[in-house]
């Protein structure tokens, strides 16, 4: 008699990780071509291109660094130019930096949910949960997400409230 394949157990990750498990870090080597050498060269990298570039006051912060050399696969050229826009289009559209209503974002937001998942999914990410009593504001931040280089988005899912009481549904 046949056995049956082996089932792999999903073990949830939590949501804060400080470490990386072996089997991101093969993920990482397989997709990203990042290992402990790499990232402190291109850290090293990125850095000193980010100091030579004139008027820029950029976060020396190697978490966050990381973040657009991942977005880049270690390509440290790449990732250099995705910082320089970043900053570029914060200081071109500094109304929006500099003037932050936070009052305007929590009228927004009222009567929404919205929260992180305290387990990530089986291949790692968080899952962001948000619940609105408009479906226009979620549509509408789905599409910026989608329109803009800013977000690298390898998958989005949309989790709708199908609750009878909703009286928003055609």
């Amino acid at each position: 008699m046949p056995s049956e394949p082996e089932k792999k157990v999903f073990k949830p990750l939590p949501y804060e990780l400080d470490y990386m498990t072996d089997e991101l870090r093969k993920r990482a080597k397989s997709e990203l071509f990042e290992d402990e050498d790499t990232r402190v060269h291109s850290l090293k990298l990125l850095k000193s291109m980010l100091n030579d570039e004139k008027g820029l006051n950029w976060q020396d912060d190697d978490m966050y660094l990381l973040a657009y050399l991942r977005a880049r696969k270690f390509d440290v050229k790449r990732a250099c130019s995705v910082v320089k826009n970043f900053y570029s289009a914060m200081r071109k559209h500094s109304e929006l930096y500099d003037n932050f209503d936070y009052a305007k974002v929590k009228r927004t937001l009222e009567g929404c949910r919205i929260g992180f998942l305290p387990y990530r999914d089986e291949e790692g990410c968080c899952v962001l949960v948000f619940s609105t009593k408009s479906p226009q504001i979620v549509k509408d931040a789905v599409q910026y997400c989608k329109d803009t280089d800013r977000f690298n988005i390898p998958r989005l899912a949309l989790l709708d409230d199908f609750t009878p009481e909703r009286g928003d549904r055609q």
